[in-house]
């Protein structure tokens, strides 16, 4: 298999072609000057040399897989300017953008990417290897971590809020609405039916779920969260546990909600519960407990 040389190997052997360029250039001209390296050979052509400042046209000859060929145009002989243009056989040219080299970072970046999602490689390793590589193999345009390789977004939930013992999160009717107000058709009156249950996660844990559900009626398949509480035991007050949803229906059933510009009127039609549930939330004790 033939490695093709990397990008660095050829921008050596052009600075190198360039050196011996100026070094010949800077001499007496004569018709045919060789190298030092007798697999190197300058040949120039000008019409008169002497004191003059006079136009040269020149080549280079390089025994190196890649021909280079130098036509530079007015040429003076106290080289105030060298090189015009500069073409080789792979068509890389001496003065080219930032290009090439913008391509090869998206290259190994991609590649990076690739591998770290195709082999499920753990983020710490992912961040150890990028530091290496951009701190002892110079690839300074790598980033830091793996987080800013992979463009993964922070998934620190906002809005969680304490409801001793637990934790609670409000998803919102508003939003359960909206979602399905473009799957299901919405009449001028929208109402909603509400569940609210204690949910065991399991036998050995006593983590368990309090959710607040609920429907557009009567599309009872498409059922949305409007809010989930988590601890180990229920929460102790209900008052604090509902304040979220009380806020919003308050202000739903009041205001309205705007639909494809239209005003529609948001009801509570039905909350269902069992007994448990329900003297949870009004706060009483249940029928024969005593």
């Amino acid at each position: 298999m033939i490695k093709t040389p990397g990008y660095r190997t050829k921008r050596r052997k052009i600075q190198k072609e360039l050196n011996a360029l100026d070094y010949w250039i800077n001499r007496p001209c004569e018709d045919e000057l060789i190298t030092p390296n007798s697999n190197t050979v300058l040949h120039i052509v000008s019409p008169q040399l002497s004191q003059e400042k006079s136009p040269l046209n020149f080549s280079l000859e390089n025994s190196f897989d890649q021909r280079i060929q130098f036509v530079p145009e007015n040429c003076i002989a106290d080289n105030n300017s060298i090189l015009q243009t500069v073409t080789t056989s792979d068509s890389i040219k001496l003065t080219k953008s930032n290009t090439n080299n913008n391509n090869y970072e998206e290259n190994v970046l991609q590649s990076l990417q690739e591998w770290a999602v195709q082999c499920n490689v753990h983020q710490s390793t992912v961040t150890k290897l990028l530091k290496i590589l951009k701190y002892k193999a110079d690839l300074l345009f790598l980033p830091e971590t793996c987080r800013t390789l992979l463009h993964t977004e922070s998934t620190k939930l906002i809005g969680i809020r304490e409801v001793n013992p637990g934790v609670y999160y409000h998803f919102g009717l508003f939003n359960g609405i909206i979602k399905y107000s473009s799957t299901i058709p919405i009449q001028e009156c929208i109402n909603i039916a509400v569940g609210v249950d204690g949910l065991p996660i399991s036998k050995s844990s006593s983590g368990q779920f309090w959710p607040i559900l609920a429907y557009i009626v009567p599309y009872r398949n498409y059922v949305f969260p409007i809010g989930i509480y988590y601890g180990n035991e229920k929460p102790r007050d209900s008052n604090e546990y509902l304040k979220d949803f009380i806020s919003e229906v308050i202000d739903l059933t009041t205001n309205g909600i705007i639909i494809n510009n239209e005003k529609k009127k948001v009801v509570i039609e039905v909350i269902c519960c069992d007994a448990p549930a329900k003297s949870f939330l009004l706060r009483v004790r249940e029928y024969g407990v005593f």
